[in-house]
């Protein structure tokens, strides 16, 4: 998936820096001698996608991006935020993170998303929670 790494494979030299899944950028400066196609996976709510500022429409989560040759490609995911009703229970949903409710206390997280008077911050930044900022700290994810 993306993250900030790079690699060489069959003469092409590819490296990518990223704020994915917080943000929906990622920027690949690649190395070819040679024209490829380079498929993207693009996440779950995701709008748009833009390569270079070209508009691409996703088929099944992925979208194939022709390279002709060595640059530098910005892409940009327009991710939204989505909510799924699961009886009286809501589970939220921010590309493919899936969102949980601070109730109270302070989180440290590249992301948090207002909506409807609550902080949602993703699932996996609930084990940052700041104890010393907040003597009770109550969490309460929703599944």
């Amino acid at each position: 998936l993306y993250n900030d790494n790079r690699a060489e494979i069959g003469g092409i030299l590819i490296s990518q820096k990223t704020g994915y899944p917080f943000k929906g950028d990622i920027v690949f400066e690649i190395k070819t001698e040679k024209p490829f196609n380079l498929r993207l996976y693009v996440p779950e709510n995701c709008e748009n996608v833009k390569v270079n500022g070209a508009v691409f429409k996703a088929q099944d989560n992925f979208v194939s991006v022709r390279i002709e040759e060595s640059g530098k490609y910005e892409v940009h995911f327009d991710l939204v935020l989505k909510t799924v009703f699961k009886g009286e229970a809501k589970e939220y949903f921010y590309g493919d993170l899936m969102l949980g409710e601070i109730v109270s206390g302070e989180v440290v997280s590249e992301l948090c998303i207002e909506v409807d008077g609550l902080k949602l911050v993703p699932i996996a930044d609930m084990s940052k929670l700041d104890f010393e900022k907040s003597k009770i700290v109550k969490q309460r994810v929703v599944f």
